[in-house]
Protein backbone atom coordinates (compact mmCIF):
# COMPACT_ATOMS: atom_id res chain seq x y z
CA UNK A 1 0.00 0.00 0.00
CA UNK A 2 1.65 3.29 -1.00
CA UNK A 3 0.61 6.84 0.61
CA UNK A 4 1.76 10.26 0.20
CA UNK A 5 2.51 12.31 3.47
CA UNK A 6 3.79 15.60 4.02
CA UNK A 7 7.21 15.17 5.51
CA UNK A 8 8.67 18.92 6.86
CA UNK A 9 8.06 20.72 3.72
CA UNK A 10 8.84 17.58 1.25
CA UNK A 11 5.66 15.67 0.16
CA UNK A 12 6.62 11.89 -0.32
CA UNK A 13 5.68 8.65 -0.84
CA UNK A 14 5.94 5.86 1.65
CA UNK A 15 4.90 2.05 0.69
CA UNK A 16 5.06 -0.79 2.98
CA UNK A 17 5.08 -4.63 1.78
CA UNK A 18 4.63 -7.50 4.08
CA UNK A 19 7.30 -10.02 3.37
CA UNK A 20 8.24 -13.19 4.95
CA UNK A 21 10.17 -11.60 7.81
CA UNK A 22 8.68 -8.64 7.87
CA UNK A 23 7.78 -5.64 5.47
CA UNK A 24 9.41 -4.15 2.88
CA UNK A 25 9.45 -0.15 3.49
CA UNK A 26 10.14 2.21 0.69
CA UNK A 27 10.17 6.19 1.71
CA UNK A 28 11.04 8.22 -1.71
CA UNK A 29 13.66 6.26 -3.64
CA UNK A 30 15.10 4.72 0.09
CA UNK A 31 14.16 0.72 0.50
CA UNK A 32 14.22 -0.69 4.14
CA UNK A 33 13.84 -4.16 5.50
CA UNK A 34 11.62 -4.20 8.86
CA UNK A 35 11.13 -6.46 11.03
CA UNK A 36 8.88 -5.57 14.57
CA UNK A 37 10.96 -7.04 17.36
CA UNK A 38 8.37 -5.82 20.08
CA UNK A 39 5.38 -3.83 20.31
CA UNK A 40 3.47 -2.27 23.02
CA UNK A 41 0.47 0.43 22.50
CA UNK A 42 2.56 3.10 20.04
CA UNK A 43 6.14 1.91 22.16
CA UNK A 44 7.86 -0.15 19.05
CA UNK A 45 11.33 -1.95 18.83
CA UNK A 46 11.64 -2.57 15.37
CA UNK A 47 15.26 -4.28 13.23
CA UNK A 48 15.70 -1.57 10.66
CA UNK A 49 18.32 -3.22 7.89
CA UNK A 50 19.77 -5.29 10.64
CA UNK A 51 20.00 -2.42 13.19
CA UNK A 52 17.92 -2.46 16.06
CA UNK A 53 15.78 1.08 16.52
CA UNK A 54 13.17 2.06 19.29
CA UNK A 55 10.26 3.91 17.35
CA UNK A 56 7.57 5.82 19.23
CA UNK A 57 4.56 6.31 17.31
CA UNK A 58 1.56 8.88 18.15
CA UNK A 59 -1.71 10.30 15.89
CA UNK A 60 -3.96 12.54 16.32
CA UNK A 61 -6.66 12.46 13.39
CA UNK A 62 -4.43 11.73 10.01
CA UNK A 63 -1.22 13.27 12.00
CA UNK A 64 1.16 10.86 13.09
CA UNK A 65 4.21 11.48 14.71
CA UNK A 66 7.01 9.00 14.72
CA UNK A 67 10.15 9.40 17.00
CA UNK A 68 12.93 7.41 15.74
CA UNK A 69 16.12 7.32 17.80
CA UNK A 70 15.17 10.26 19.87
CA UNK A 71 14.34 12.35 16.45
CA UNK A 72 11.08 13.45 16.33
CA UNK A 73 8.74 13.55 12.93
CA UNK A 74 5.60 14.94 12.15
CA UNK A 75 3.87 12.98 9.04
CA UNK A 76 0.38 14.46 7.33
CA UNK A 77 -1.28 13.16 4.58
CA UNK A 78 -0.01 14.69 1.09
CA UNK A 79 -1.71 18.13 -0.06
CA UNK A 80 0.52 19.52 -2.70
CA UNK A 81 0.58 22.41 0.05
CA UNK A 82 3.83 22.97 2.68
CA UNK A 83 3.54 21.24 6.20
CA UNK A 84 3.30 23.83 8.80
CA UNK A 85 3.52 23.91 12.74
CA UNK A 86 0.52 25.99 13.07
CA UNK A 87 -3.57 25.12 13.42
CA UNK A 88 -4.64 28.86 13.27
CA UNK A 89 -3.60 32.15 12.47
CA UNK A 90 -0.65 32.86 10.25
CA UNK A 91 2.92 31.37 9.98
CA UNK A 92 3.40 34.47 13.04
CA UNK A 93 1.64 32.16 15.46
CA UNK A 94 2.97 28.59 16.57
CA UNK A 95 0.41 26.48 17.64
CA UNK A 96 0.74 23.13 19.21
CA UNK A 97 -0.27 20.14 16.94
CA UNK A 98 -1.32 18.09 20.00
CA UNK A 99 -1.94 17.78 23.83
CA UNK A 100 1.31 17.93 25.80
CA UNK A 101 3.93 19.38 28.08
CA UNK A 102 6.68 21.53 27.51
CA UNK A 103 10.06 20.21 28.12
CA UNK A 104 12.21 22.68 27.22
CA UNK A 105 12.31 26.31 25.51
CA UNK A 106 15.15 27.18 23.98
CA UNK A 107 14.40 31.38 23.23
CA UNK A 108 13.66 34.22 24.97
CA UNK A 109 11.25 37.22 23.64
CA UNK A 110 13.24 39.72 21.48
CA UNK A 111 15.46 37.21 20.11
CA UNK A 112 15.94 36.72 16.64
CA UNK A 113 15.56 33.00 15.47
CA UNK A 114 16.67 31.30 11.88
CA UNK A 115 14.25 29.94 10.09
CA UNK A 116 14.42 25.76 10.94
CA UNK A 117 15.59 26.59 14.41
CA UNK A 118 14.60 24.96 17.58
CA UNK A 119 12.20 27.18 19.66
CA UNK A 120 10.78 24.53 22.22
CA UNK A 121 10.33 21.30 22.60
CA UNK A 122 6.77 19.55 23.59
CA UNK A 123 6.21 15.94 25.35
CA UNK A 124 3.00 14.36 24.52
CA UNK A 125 2.84 10.47 24.03
CA UNK A 126 6.33 9.46 25.80
CA UNK A 127 7.70 11.30 22.52
CA UNK A 128 9.40 14.85 22.26
CA UNK A 129 8.06 17.12 19.89
CA UNK A 130 10.60 19.62 18.33
CA UNK A 131 9.08 22.97 17.35
CA UNK A 132 11.18 24.89 14.86
CA UNK A 133 11.04 28.41 13.27
CA UNK A 134 9.12 28.00 9.62
CA UNK A 135 11.21 31.61 9.20
CA UNK A 136 13.58 33.95 10.03
CA UNK A 137 12.33 36.59 12.31
CA UNK A 138 11.69 37.53 15.84
CA UNK A 139 10.37 36.34 19.21
CA UNK A 140 7.34 38.36 19.93
CA UNK A 141 5.98 36.92 22.58
CA UNK A 142 6.35 33.36 24.27
CA UNK A 143 3.35 31.78 25.58
CA UNK A 144 4.63 29.07 27.54
CA UNK A 145 7.65 27.93 29.76
CA UNK A 146 8.98 24.51 30.63
CA UNK A 147 6.39 22.17 32.87
CA UNK A 148 3.30 23.74 31.45
CA UNK A 149 0.12 22.04 29.93
CA UNK A 150 -0.78 22.87 26.36
CA UNK A 151 -4.14 22.14 24.99
CA UNK A 152 -3.95 21.08 21.06
CA UNK A 153 -4.21 24.74 19.05
CA UNK A 154 -2.43 26.64 22.17
CA UNK A 155 -0.38 29.27 20.86
CA UNK A 156 3.43 28.87 21.89
CA UNK A 157 5.34 31.82 20.38
CA UNK A 158 4.68 34.83 18.11
CA UNK A 159 7.26 35.33 15.47
CA UNK A 160 7.31 38.55 13.57
CA UNK A 161 8.49 37.49 10.38
CA UNK A 162 11.78 39.39 8.68
CA UNK A 163 10.02 41.30 5.78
Amino acid sequence: MERRYMIGDTETAVRVDAESEGYRVTVGERVYRVAVRRHDQGDLTLEVDGRRQRVVIAADGARHWVSLDGVAYMLEPGTGRKAKYQTRGSEDTLAAQMPGQVVAVSVQPGERVERGQKLLVLEAMKMELQVAAPHAGQVRALKVKPGDVVKRGQTLIELEQDR
